[in-house]
């Protein structure tokens, strides 16, 4: 039984598939994150940088941190691609045990550029990071092309000496303008651009002589009923 003003959520359950949810908005499916399609360039390491952007690594042992003649404050990590994107938000994750290393302190700067040269915005985040992630929301959705991590403070470390390291960058955005968003949604995923669906379900151009076809047949239909009864002869008695 339904509960009025209230909206409904929708689960897709598959055998031996895990539930997700499908968003109300269906524009919410164009977004994603997209820092594993990122190249990582960091100031220092001592084990691979790729771990930053790949989720499956989040909660395992393997993580990227810096050598230990390295001081963890001022070092860096970069994530540039090669297109642009449009970005709505950063997630930045600490590792999964605050006990052992915590950035307490850092500095993310948003690129309109792969070299990191045209600035779009700057955040100072002086809170410790939390492994389940802390969010960054971005002023507007930026077309952006690189972002630059930096170190302020961090306690803890890797075995024995103080070290700068991270469990996880995340980049929630789209690699189109969310402006098209609605274009698509309008024809359901089937095309882009000038494309709208008409009132026959189709997915056409406007001027497609298909375009409405539908009630296109169903007037004409009409009129051949209504003609063939005004043309019938009246009987003369």
């Amino acid at each position: 039984m339904g509960v009025p003003d209230r909206k409904l959520a929708v689960w897709v359950v598959m055998q031996d598939i895990p539930l997700f949810r499908v968003p109300e908005d269906p524009a919410a499916l164009l977004v994603c994150n997209l820092a594993p399609g990122a190249r990582v360039n960091v100031s220092t390491r001592m084990n691979d940088p790729g771990y930053l952007i790949d989720k499956k690594n989040y909660k395992a042992s393997q993580h990227w941190f810096t050598p230990r003649e390295f001081p963890p404050k001022g070092q860096w990590i970069n994530l540039s691609w090669i297109i642009p994107l449009y970005a709505q938000k950063i997630v930045l994750h600490n590792i999964p045990d605050p006990n052992r290393a915590q950035v307490k302190s850092c500095t993310v700067r948003i690129y309109e550029d792969s070299l990191g040269l045209k600035l779009l915005e700057e955040f100072n985040v002086n809170q410790p990071l939390s492994p389940q992630g802390t969010e960054i929301l971005l002023s507007k959705v930026q077309k952006m092309q690189s972002l630059r991590f930096i170190f302020n403070e961090v306690t803890g470390g890797i075995y024995h000496w103080n070290a700068a390291t991270l469990g996880e960058i995340e980049v929630i955005g789209s690699i189109m303008p969310p402006k098209r968003f609605k274009e698509i949604c309008d024809c359901k995923g089937k095309a882009y651009g000038l494309y709208r669906m008409d009132s026959c379900g189709q997915c056409l151009l406007r001027e497609d002589p298909r375009w409405n076809d539908c009630l296109t047949a169903v007037n004409n239909t009409l009129k051949e009923r209504i003609g063939r009864f005004i043309q019938i002869p009246r009987v003369m008695n």
